[in-house]
């Protein structure tokens, strides 16, 4: 956004790492695009995710890292 002041039309996952596929939901409205292997992966690992990810644990590790 930075480079074209416009918010990006798609977005692509290269892969299933928690780190490249975090924060897609602010893509949620718009074409994403993935590898039918990737898709698998993270279906597969969805409920892991989602207990990984849930706020209650985001927060407890925040807490964790200011003290």
């Amino acid at each position: 956004m930075a480079l074209t002041h416009r918010f990006p039309s798609l977005s692509v996952n290269s892969h299933g790492h928690l780190d490249h596929v975090v924060g897609n939901q602010v893509f949620a409205d718009r074409p994403m695009y993935a590898s039918r292997r990737t898709v698998e992966i993270l279906l597969d690992k969805r409920a892991e995710m989602e207990t990984e990810l849930s706020p209650e644990k985001l927060e407890a590790e925040i807490r964790e890292f200011e003290r």
